[in-house]
């Protein structure tokens, strides 16, 4: 009868130790991803403040050159205008004319940004067909895909060691 109560006594503390270490286990586990939580919350946080200043920075230089044009043109200065533009616009000149979507705003966007990219070493694939972008303006395109691809751009940029690749995928979807 001892021997019955002993057993099942060591049965028992074996149970409870062995709960024990499955709720440690189970703990661990939790902090690891609580841990891993706040890492990957700190890092959009940074990735966030960067972009916040990096848009502070853009929207400082468009007011800048709008200011300038804005100038230009109350003075009448059409040359001006134009060699101004010139200087902004040298990266833009010489994009290939490659239709991708049949939205010739979104099409220049992405020949230009494709180029961009190859010239810093990047591979750039676009795979897309003729799709309509209704009810999207032209600035409204400009800042979603514009912004898009830069943040692409700039990833690709920080890869070292390894094949840097943007790919563009742009299909028609039934809903």
């Amino acid at each position: 009868m001892v021997e019955i109560m002993y057993g099942a006594a060591l049965g028992i503390v074996s149970l409870a130790a062995v709960l024990l270490i499955v709720k440690n286990r189970m703990i661990q586990k939790e902090n690891d991803f609580l841990a891993l939580h706040d890492r990957m919350t700190e890092q959009n946080y940074r990735l966030l403040r960067q972009s916040a200043e990096l848009n502070r920075h853009l929207v400082h230089d468009i007011k800048h050159h709008l200011l300038i044009l804005r100038e230009y043109v109350k003075e009448g200065n059409i040359e001006s205008i134009g060699r101004y533009l010139d200087e902004i616009e040298d990266e833009y000149r010489y994009v290939p004319r490659k239709v991708w979507t049949g939205n010739g705003f979104l099409d220049f966007i992405l020949n230009q940004k494709k180029g961009r990219a190859e010239s810093k070493g990047i591979i750039f694939d676009i795979d897309s067909e003729i799709i309509p972008l209704w009810g999207f303006s032209d600035s409204e395109i400009s800042v979603v895909f514009g912004n898009l691809l830069d943040n692409a751009i700039e990833a690709c940029e920080k890869i070292e060691g390894r094949e840097k690749r943007i790919r563009v995928f742009m299909k028609k979807r039934a809903c």
